[in-house]
């Protein structure tokens, strides 16, 4: 037994395993010893999230502020698409060159998650998020200058890096902020913006298209809206403060880094997230490539038809990141993300397997309400790694699946050649399978603990 007297709101008793926070309302203590292995269910590993009666406002002030910057992050990365065709026209290149664009994006965001992982973990999380932001305003707006494709696709390559690094900025801001009995509900929020994204990008090519210089000018300008937003609204996050903090007190000076995701009985963890997430992306985004495509050639949709259909799925991809929000915080994040992925691969073998026009419009909505893994993922990995590598080991194991994705497309359309898009599709609907294999080797947390002690006095002695 011993005696744990009231430190400050910005401190912590590191040594004691028990955490207090200081309002004018209330004082939540709680008791988390950081033993080996996983944490409780809807408990961040390693400490607890500070929770401050009188902050209550400023989550909302983050919840808004990550939906507008995943919002752009959708923007700069969707309007490439829908430039193609023009800048193939004017550089005079092939399809499988211009496609090379997009994969030098999704390389790029590969590259993201140890590269931004490591400025959040190490510089803080709001100097992180401005990285990413500046990175792609000025590299998405520098477009407009560039003299040959070879510079866009360097251009577009560097850029990936910020966009891909948003994600795990924004999921560790709203693992930090929220408590945990709505994480999952409030990540899905923000994940919820990328459709919006995608249908500003439709609304900005319309206007500006076929001039493209000008709309990679104007979609890079557009990004300073979250950029101001982030810079006068957002704080840095109380927990990766008080973490640093205490690690400073106990003499840890070194920077976190990438190689503490396999130390520490987190290399397991580490790999078999990793392996979860390229099998998903690479469905997800191998398959979804060609749609349009598959739409047309194989199944008769008319041009017309093709953009409500995709547009009718985008929509339902929003409603299902609210819903799976909902089950990730009633189920916990594994078995929320073990529906998704289930769904997401019966629905989209189905897809390519279905050549009716009625189940196709039944099927293919369905594929996007199940598709939410981005959303459900982030809260429930981030509660897997300490504060001082929670951005790194959230942003590697999700983007590294989004890097190797980029030749999923590559490996459709090869199978197209041999046999038809129909067959490819169907396949890469198989990886959903291995991913549910995966999934199921990883730990049960991401369910709320339902109550937390209060102590009203704030001079009253803890027994640790």
């Amino acid at each position: 037994m011993r005696r744990v007297l009231w430190r400050p709101l910005r401190d912590r008793a590191a040594d004691s395993g028990v955490i207090r926070t200081k309002s004018t309302s209330k004082c939540v203590l709680e008791h988390n010893p950081s033993g080996s292995g996983f944490p409780r269910e809807g408990q961040l590993e390693g400490e607890v999230m500070i929770w401050d009666s009188t902050k209550s406002s400023y989550k909302w002030i983050v919840l808004v502020g990550s939906f507008l910057v995943y919002m752009f992050d959708c923007l700069e990365v969707t309007v490439l698409s829908f430039v193609l065709p023009a800048l193939s026209e004017e550089f005079a290149i092939t399809p499988v060159t211009a496609g090379v664009l997009v994969t030098a994006t999704l390389i790029g965001m590969g590259f993201s998650g140890p590269i931004i992982g490591f400025v959040a973990d190490n510089m803080g999380r709001k100097f992180a998020l401005l990285t990413c932001l500046v990175v792609f305003v000025v590299l998405t707006a520098g477009i407009y200058l560039a003299p040959s494709v070879w510079i866009i696709m360097v251009m577009r390559f560097l850029a990936g890096v910020g966009l891909g690094g948003v994600w795990g900025v924004l999921a560790a801001y709203i693992t930090e902020t929220w408590p945990a009995r709505h994480r999952g509900k409030a990540i899905g929020v923000v994940m919820a913006a990328y459709p919006f994204g995608g249908a500003l990008a439709a609304q900005l090519s319309t206007l500006l298209l076929p001039n493209w210089r000008l709309l990679f000018l104007v979609a890079g300008i557009s990004a300073f809206i979250p950029l101001v937003v982030v810079l006068v609204l957002f704080r840095e996050s109380e927990v990766w403060r008080q973490d640093r903090h205490n690690r400073r007190e106990q003499g840890q000076t070194e920077a976190a880094g990438f190689g503490e995701l396999f130390r520490d009985g987190r290399a397991r963890l580490t790999v078999i997230a990793s392996i979860v997430c390229s099998f998903a992306m690479v469905g997800f985004y191998g398959s979804n490539s060609w749609f349009p495509t598959y739409l047309a050639v194989e199944r008769d949709f008319s041009q017309a038809e093709i953009g409500n259909h995709i547009t009718v799925m985008s929509m339902t991809s929003v409603v299902g990141f609210f819903v799976f929000g909902y089950l990730a915080d009633y189920l916990g994040g594994k078995r929320a993300i073990l529906v998704s992925l289930i769904g997401s691969g019966v629905m989209l073998f189905l897809y390519g397997f279905t050549s009716g026009k009625t189940l196709l419009w039944l099927v293919g909505p369905l594929f996007c309400f199940c598709m939410v893994l981005p959303g459900i993922y982030a809260p429930y990995i981030s509660s897997l790694y300490p504060a001082r590598i929670r951005t790194t080991g959230a942003g590697f194991t999700y983007n590294i699946g989004r890097g190797i994705s980029a030749f999923g497309p590559l490996v459709v359309g090869a199978i197209a050649e041999v046999f038809s898009f129909s067959v490819g599709i169907m396949i890469f609907g198989v990886l959903f399978a291995f991913a549910t294999a995966f999934m199921l080797m990883m730990p049960s947390v991401g369910k709320p603990v339902e109550k937390q002690p209060v102590v009203k006095d704030k001079e009253e002695a803890v027994a640790a």
